[in-house]
Formats: C-alpha cells, structure tokens, sequence
C-alpha cells in the first residue's frame, strides 16, 4: 500500500515547525527528503539484525496526539526510529527523537522516556505494554552484540552478530521500575501476593507478555 508522501512530509514538517519556531516548515521539509540516512549498525559482516520489527512495516507515528501513517522500524542500536514514505523507496529518514516521542507496532506503543530504574536512569523507547491506576508494566529493547570466534581445529567458526533482547520493569504506586522477569515467582515476590492474587497465579501460569496484561488487569479489580 503507498501512503502519500507529501502528507506524511507535512506531518513531519508541520511537528518540526510547532516546537522550532524560527525554522520554516518548507525548508525542513527539503532537508529532510534530501536526507539519505546510512545506518549506523556497523559492518555488514555482523548477522542478526539491530531493528524493531527486523524490516520496515505499516505502522503509526505520534506526536503531540497527531498521528500519521509510516514504514517504520526502531534501530535499537542508533536508538532512533527510521522511516521510508513507501516500501520501494531507498531513501530512509531518521526522526529525531525530541520531535517523535512515540510510535506504535502491532498495536503497542513505544514511547520515548527517561526513567529510573534500578539499573539506573534508563532513556529510549519503552513498550508500553499495560498502564493501569497504580501498576505500569514496561519493555525495553536491549542489543546485544556477540563477537565472531574464529574457527580453530575441528571447531567450527561462528560469525559476530546482533541480538535484540526485551527487558521488563515493573513500577507500583509510581516507584521506581524494577526489572522482573515473566515467571510466576517473580511477581508474586514483586507485588507481596497472598490470598486471591497468589491462587490466580498459582492456577495461571505466566509464559508470555499477553499472560502478564490479563493478570495485571484482573490484579487491578480485584
């Protein structure tokens, strides 16, 4: 499907202009599709793949509560979001992050935070996977990078590669955001469980994310 990209520039144009008043929407806009980004991940002899989703997908930016259409991934390495106007295009843009706070993939919204964690301040593109009245549970999308091992004797070699890997926080009452990982014990230790809470996680085992968001929702009315 082709989006149109004159409105998508305009969306683009149209933020740039509302937070930098003094720069005209027209000369960002010749800048910024004369932009031909080359990615920052470094040598192609690396395998696996830096981005989020691995390829450039239908999906939504948004900023400011507007939204507008987009080929979108999230380069986890460069921590920004690339956009390409349509598929075939080889021009791909690189958003500022102070300009596009948020984006949605596959109908979960990546937001742009600086938040403290106890590993730390942590700032980039959190997943947002469930925010209710007193619980906030949250992803973070980690690169890993392993170096090649050189083959020696009969043992073969293996080339370097990426890997992207979700971490998991878990914030009560607005506290800081503990990393939690999605196991039964871990949020029954987390949350302090007993009674109805600990039977419900003792009768629903927790294995995936979509396990957790119907946990926490029934956790929050019940």
């Amino acid at each position: 499907m082709k989006i149109s990209g004159f409105l998508l520039l305009a969306f683009i144009g149209s933020i740039s202009y509302s937070q930098n008043g003094d720069q005209t929407t027209i000369n960002f806009l010749n800048e910024i599709y004369k932009m031909e980004v080359k990615s920052k991940m470094s040598p192609d002899s690396y395998g696996g793949s830096p981005y989020l989703p691995k390829d450039f997908e239908e999906r939504k930016l948004i900023s400011n509560g507007r939204e507008a259409p987009g080929f979108i991934r999230y380069n986890v390495l460069a921590n920004q979001i690339e956009l390409k106007v349509n598929q075939e295009d080889s021009t791909i843009i690189t958003l500022p992050s102070n300009q596009f706070n948020s984006f949605v993939i596959d109908d979960v919204e990546y937001s742009w935070k600086n938040l403290k964690t106890e590993d730390g301040w942590k700032n980039g593109f959190f997943i947002k996977y469930y925010e209710g009245d007193d619980l906030k549970f949250y992803g973070y999308p980690e690169l890993f990078k392993k170096e090649a091992v050189k083959s020696l004797g009969f043992v073969e070699g293996k080339p370097a590669h990426y890997r992207v890997d979700i971490k998991y926080y878990l914030s009560r009452n607005k506290s800081e955001f503990n990393s939690i990982k999605i196991k039964n014990k871990d949020f029954k230790k987390s949350l302090n469980l007993d009674g109805n809470a600990k039977v419900y996680l003792d009768d629903h085992k927790l294995k995936k994310v979509s396990d957790v968001i119907k946990f926490l929702e029934w956790y929050e009315v019940n």
